[in-house]
């Protein structure tokens, strides 16, 4: 039997140079996997992967606003998604300003 699929839900900066995490912020990434789970081990996570700003083991969305000067995006999670009416919410926000690709806390 393989490993057991992991459930993830992040935010993160790509940075010019992936292994230097006092590079410059190139850009902005969201991932999100499906399942049931909990908020277990999220710091290790966090510890081991510096451009990573937010990460929650559990299934969530990305909401997002635009407008002409910044993009502004509300991490949802929900604490199942094997039934119906999940209540969901927002486990952090983030604003990224144009022209400058990199997550700052809402």
């Amino acid at each position: 039997m393989g490993e057991p699929r992991r459930r993830l839900h992040w935010a993160a900066e790509i940075k010019r140079t992936y292994d230097d995490p006092e590079s410059r912020a190139v850009g902005t990434e969201s991932v999100t996997t499906g399942g049931d789970d909990n908020d277990t081990g999220n710091d290790d996570v966090l510890k081991e992967n510096p451009h990573v700003k937010f990460y929650a083991n559990r299934r969530g969305y990305v909401r997002t606003k635009f407008s002409g000067t910044e993009l502004r995006a509300d991490y949802r999670v929900l604490p199942y998604v094997s039934k119906k009416d999940a209540p969901a919410e927002t486990a952090k926000s983030f604003v990224v300003e144009d022209g400058n690709p990199v997550l700052n806390p809402a």
